[in-house]
């Protein structure tokens, strides 16, 4: 199977090996899904070379199956708006993650250059109007670890997974990925027999 992870910052490329198994799973009549933490517009090319339209994107907060959004979990505006009131006042900077593209709080910043680089795209566009005015799944928080303690007051509406000693997901609170599965098996005409999910393990 293949890591998204490892594919975004390292590989770029997808084993032959994969691309068979995926499709004997599908001429075998299985169901399908990348689950990632990653969002969807940066996981389409694995998407497009394997041939899949299911996946779980955004850590579970976002489900298509089969080319439909069975399930999307963004962050509360409100929370958002005071979220970002603390990121401006102590100067850490967001990229807004909406459903098909992301933006960032400030125009150029050094931190947003180097965490977003190591998934080997670019500094996103600047426009702090995007997050009032589209869904959003997830946020980046750019700060070093012992600076998220200016978030504590939030902790009991969202979760925060350092990715970067730069960068940590801002996700609504409780979610997951085994979240997102849990609404891809209600969608499915499966028992819970009928699942099996691989994971991947970096040490």
């Amino acid at each position: 199977m293949i890591s998204t992870v490892l594919y975004m910052t390292m590989i770029k490329n997808i084993p032959e090996s994969t691309k068979r198994a995926v499709h004997l799973l599908k001429e075998k009549g299985h169901h399908l899904f990348i689950a990632s933490g990653r969002s969807p517009f940066l996981i389409r090319p694995i998407l497009e070379e394997l041939g899949l339209d299911s996946f779980i994107a955004y850590n579970g907060q976002y489900v298509m199956y089969e080319g439909d959004v069975i399930y999307g979990n963004p962050l509360k505006q409100e929370l958002m708006e005071r979220i970002y009131e603390t990121a401006d006042r102590h100067d850490h900077p967001l990229v807004f993650m909406g459903e098909e593209t992301m933006k960032a709080s400030v125009p150029n910043h050094p931190f947003i250059h180097e965490g977003i680089g190591t998934l080997k795209t670019e500094h996103p566009e600047h426009d702090v109007s995007f997050f009032k005015e589209n869904d959003i799944f997830q946020m980046l928080l750019f700060c070093k670890a012992e600076e998220e303690v200016e978030y504590k007051a939030f902790r009991e509406e969202i979760d925060l997974v350092r990715w970067h000693e730069l960068s940590t997901d801002v996700l609504p609170k409780g979610g997951s990925k085994a979240e997102g599965i849990k609404r891809v098996i209600e969608r499915l005409p499966y028992d819970q027999k009928g699942y099996h999910c691989l994971w991947r393990r970096i040490e």
